[in-house]
């Protein structure tokens, strides 16, 4: 839905195949939270298979990071309250 926000078609079957790859390499313990492994995991995949620019790889990473974040944000106050 990201890529389709900024313009880009990409069928929901690569995005399927790829999406994993990505976050599994998230998961390596090279940096915090796996920042930058992950988008760069998605970059190669994504440019080398489905020819997408690196910049728009990045910055729809970038904005997952932004949403995962805020969203973290936003209900940690929520689920730590005693009502």
């Amino acid at each position: 839905m990201l890529f389709k926000s900024i313009g880009h078609e990409i069928g929901l079957i690569p995005i399927i195949l790829i999406e994993p790859l990505a976050l599994l390499a998230g998961f390596i313990p090279i940096s915090i939270s796996g920042l930058g492994v992950r988008e760069s995991v998605a970059i190669i995949l994504f440019t080398t298979i489905i020819g997408v620019n690196a910049t728009v790889v990045f910055t729809i990473y970038l904005m997952k990071f932004a949403l995962n974040v805020l969203l973290a944000i936003t209900l940690v106050p929520v689920l730590v309250s005693d009502k």
